[in-house]
């Protein structure tokens, strides 16, 4: 099991308004990854409470009201011409993937993309209703005070390297994230080994193709020099001839080597992607 600080319960929950709640958990849950935890009906299609949860993080919304003592205490954005007095950060595996979901949802981009000195990508957008958020992948939770990288948000970096290099066609970055004996163990077909074998069918499929992956890693699990990682892999492959995109997804399970050097590559690969049911 994960051992990060970041998959504890929060100590602290945003809490939001909004006009139209149902379609605001739908569409927070559809470009975010929330998952809704609690939603508590209230009169006339209204959201009394909800709670949805992202990893062990939470934010609690309910529909706009000026009831009660606490609703007189809140305004919407759009009533104080887009202005806020807080936000919210969210923590993300890929940035990149959430940045593209967020723009397709309808999102308004404020500050966009980008590498931060501090580390970690992330970006900065209002959601439908016009709440400010940012989200990226600075996770404080798995930095040690003053210290190294750890084994856990390596291999987290080293996902989030995979899937922006293998977008982006970056095929000698994605090589050097791979052992040279590496093994790849696709339902209904042969085990590919190592990375020469890897190189020659990726280049293929790119040479004809764009790849796009998001990802939520589900499980990291570190014993000394070797770990594990179960991630839940959305994939979609199109067609640089205008055919109709492939669609992919499902789960991995990859066993990680860490070398000398004290980098960690992926040695063993286990490919459970399928099409959407």
């Amino acid at each position: 099991m994960s051992t990060s600080p970041s998959n504890k319960a929060s100590t602290a929950i945003p809490c939001l308004r909004y006009r139209d709640a149902p379609r605001a958990i739908d569409w927070l849950c559809a470009t975010f990854g929330f998952t809704p935890h609690l939603v508590v009906p209230g009169e006339n299609g209204a959201i009394a409470h909800a709670q949805l949860n992202s990893a062990g993080g939470m934010i609690m919304l309910g529909s706009a009201s000026n009831e009660g003592q606490y609703g007189a205490l809140i305004v919407q954005p759009a009533d104080i011409n887009g202005a806020q007095t807080q936000t919210t950060y969210l923590v993300v595996d890929d940035a990149d993937a959430v940045y593209d979901r967020a723009k397709e949802a309808g999102a308004a981009i404020v500050i966009d993309i980008v590498d931060e000195e501090y580390g970690g990508r992330g970006f900065t957008c209002r959601d439908i209703e016009g709440h400010i958020g940012s989200i990226g992948t600075y996770n404080r939770w798995q930095q040690q005070e003053g210290g190294p990288e750890t084994d856990e948000q390596a291999i987290r970096t080293l996902i989030e390297t995979w899937l922006r290099a293998t977008r982006e066609g970056d095929v000698d970055t994605v090589l050097h994230l791979m052992t040279p004996d590496v093994v790849f163990l696709v339902p209904g077909q042969p085990a590919m080994h190592g990375r020469e074998a890897f190189e020659q069918g990726l280049r293929g499929m790119l040479a004809n193709h764009a790849i796009d992956s998001s990802s939520e890693i589900e499980e990291v699990c570190v014993a000394g020099d070797l770990a594990y990682c179960r991630t839940k892999l959305s994939v979609t492959i199109t067609s640089k001839h205008g055919n109709t995109p492939m669609q992919r997804s499902g789960h991995t399970l990859s066993i990680l080597r860490k070398g000398a050097d004290g980098k960690w590559q992926l040695a063993r690969d286990a490919n459970l992607l399928g099409a959407p049911g």
